[in-house]
């Protein structure tokens, strides 16, 4: 497992910017590329902008942060449904509502990690094989002497 750092610049990025750029699915930096090639497969540099995208550890947060707030959303409603529906009706209505929810706010929500991971300056370590994001820029990569 890669590990997670902070890096600390002098330039201090708007963190709210950041999520809604993220959350529509754009460039934390420039606002105007996409940062994903597919469905959740993030590009690795902006087209726009270069930013190198692929650093942000969205790992294990967005599918968090994406059950978390389906189910906030559809359990009160299932409960609601419990009182007036039986059991069978219940499946056939909330089963595939929670898998198509989840599926269609997982990539909106993991652009929203990488936005605020973007702000905050939480990087993720080059990969073996992979240059740092801060060699790519011409500057030593954090930690170096």
């Amino acid at each position: 497992m890669a590990k997670r750092k902070i890096v600390k610049s002098g330039e201090r990025k708007p963190v709210m910017r950041s999520l809604w750029r993220g959350l529509t699915r754009h460039c934390p930096h420039c606002g105007e590329g996409k940062i994903f090639n597919g469905y959740l497969s993030v590009q690795e540099h902006c087209a726009v902008c270069g930013n190198n995208n692929e650093q942000y550890p969205a790992d294990d947060a967005a599918p968090y942060f994406t059950i978390f707030l389906v189910g906030h959303i559809l359990v009160p409603l299932l409960l609601i449904a419990n009182r007036y529906w039986e059991t069978p009706t219940e499946l056939a209505v909330f089963l595939p509502a929670t898998f198509f929810l989840t599926l269609a706010l997982l990539p909106f929500i993991k652009g929203g990690v990488i936005g605020v991971e973007y702000a905050m300056g939480v990087i993720r370590e080059a990969l073996p094989g992979k240059p740092h994001a801060a060699e790519l820029a011409g500057a030593p990569p954090p930690g170096a002497p």
